[in-house]
């Protein structure tokens, strides 16, 4: 058996992309772009959401950045209309400032924040900058093209198959971890603020 993901069991070989570092990694560039007020969209329970949140929240300490709760969005599912219903009613709110940038958990969501963003009258990334992960393939295409994380999921794939072949072939061995390269895919979803 090969676990895939964020997923911790360290009892079985695991595969996956650090997601901590890769979340850190992108909320990084918006405050290197100025970004002060920053959302997240996605927040739940789930291993991957705590784990970006995690990279999140690391990045706007280290940057000296009070989180704030009410900038830390949950969805009903994470799905485009999910993150569009949830971010668009957080727009819709009076009683607190809009954020200046966007980190959503998934390219998926950052498809329906834009939506959300575009359905009031305000403009990605002139008004709210924003960026996605897992830079699937439609992120190139969405209008701004999307800000994101990238890691090769062929190679994703092709690591956890070379995993599961070797502990067929030798079961004693000890158990593996393999964490992927990310890396961050710049378009045009932020600018400087």
């Amino acid at each position: 058996m090969v676990l895939i993901g964020e997923v911790d069991q360290p009892i079985v070989d695991h595969v996956w992309v650090d997601n901590v570092a890769a979340t850190r990694e992108i909320t990084d560039l918006l405050i290197a772009e100025g970004h002060r007020r920053i959302a997240i969209v996605g927040v739940g329970p789930m291993a991957t959401a705590q784990l970006r949140l995690k990279g999140y929240r690391t990045a706007l300490r280290a940057a000296g950045i009070r989180a704030e709760p009410e900038l830390e969005i949950s969805c009903g599912n994470w799905y485009a209309d999910g993150a569009a219903t949830s971010f668009g009613a957080f727009l819709d709110q009076r009683d607190h400032d809009r954020p200046d940038a966007v980190v959503c958990m998934t390219d998926t969501l950052a498809l329906g924040v834009i939506s959300a963003v575009h359905r009031r009258g305000l403009s990605v990334p002139g008004d709210i900058s924003v960026v996605g992960y897992d830079n699937i393939a439609d992120a190139a295409s969405m209008e701004p093209p999307l800000t994101t994380v990238h890691f090769d999921k062929q190679v994703f794939a092709e690591t956890a198959i070379r995993v599961l072949t070797n502990r067929i072939s030798e079961p004693d061995r000890p158990t593996m971890s393999v964490t992927l390269p990310h890396r961050i895919v710049r378009r045009a979803s932020t600018c400087p603020r």
